[in-house]
């Protein structure tokens, strides 16, 4: 199962800044390592990891807007509505998903 971050400010705000906070609907079955891409069967945009932050009323997730991608709440908000339209209820799901960057090997020679 992978994440997709269909809206252009948080998927920016992963590729940019490496980290993203993300409201979702449903709790996710799948935490830890995976992938995102930005449309449904697309193609993988990056390797990510997911940890779940909690359950929140949508006010309570102000500390977490700047690493959202949003200037402000509404606007988080707002942009899940235009995605979601007529899911956000009370509550909803909050994600950390910071990128995962390749592991590169460099071959060093010993005794030179």
């Amino acid at each position: 199962m992978t994440i997709i971050f269909r809206h252009e400010k948080p998927r920016k705000q992963l590729l940019e800044k490496g980290v993203v906070y993300t409201i979702r609907r449903h709790p996710r079955s799948r935490l830890g390592r995976d992938w995102a891409t930005d449309r449904r069967d697309g193609e993988k945009i990056a390797n990510v990891y997911i940890s779940l932050v909690g359950c929140f009323p949508a006010e309570d997730l102000t500390p977490y807007v700047a690493q959202s991608g949003f200037e402000t709440l509404d606007g988080w908000v707002q942009a899940y509505k235009e995605i979601n339209p007529g899911i956000l209820g009370s509550t909803g799901w909050l994600y950390r998903v910071e990128l995962r960057m390749p592991i590169v090997f460099r071959r060093v020679e010993l005794g030179k």
